[in-house]
């Protein structure tokens, strides 16, 4: 029996997934009590997991310094996202300012169905995460790209959190520290 590390619920599926040590995360269907899905894919032990807003992403944070997106759907692996130096701790998805760009794009309707043409989690999905390696680091989680990387603490990133409005990364650390950083900027606010 492996032990259970983390155990994060979502609401919007009525799922609970935890991670194990054995390297893998368990998608739990609550209300049969079945487990439904086993995402494997990291080489060494899962420390921390965050879903999308919408349900449709779960990305995994391991000790092998990666970062795993998947399908929670089809159980398949988006994106592997590397550029840490050490363990992961803590992964958060939120999602990006909506701009006027961004609007146009939201009010575009494919003329042959009169469905929105366009993906939610395309438009709206960030992701940041934090590591033992002392940064924080933003990521456009479809595409694999690193966005931003910031360098603000002097010792691990335990958690981090995208505010709502997408425009703030809020961050905590072993140097006693909280750091709200302010994305457009790429600086930390004076607290």
């Amino acid at each position: 029996m492996f032990e259970v590390c983390y155990v994060l619920t979502h609401l919007l599926s009525y799922s609970l997934i935890h991670l194990l040590r054995d390297n893998s995360i368990k998608y739990w269907e609550v209300s049969s009590g079945f487990c439904v899905k086993t995402f494997t894919g990291h080489g060494d032990w899962v420390r921390c997991i965050s879903i999308s807003l919408n349900g449709e992403l779960l990305a995994s944070g391991s000790s092998d310094q990666s970062i795993i997106v998947w399908n929670t759907s089809s159980g398949a692996s988006v994106q592997v996202l590397r550029g840490h130096e050490h363990v992961i701790e803590t992964l958060s998805f939120g999602k990006k300012p909506i701009t006027a760009v961004d609007m146009t794009k939201m009010m575009t309707v494919d003329a042959s169905n009169g469905n929105n043409a366009n993906n939610d989690s395309e438009l709206f999905s960030y992701l940041v995460s934090g590591s033992r390696d002392k940064s924080i680091k933003l990521w456009d989680p479809l595409k694999g790209e690193l966005l931003m990387s910031f360098n603000s603490h002097a010792n691990w990133v335990r958690s981090v959190l995208l505010h709502p409005s997408g425009k703030y990364i809020i961050s905590v650390s072993d140097d006693k520290s909280i750091k709200v950083i302010d994305i457009k900027q790429g600086n930390p606010l004076p607290l």
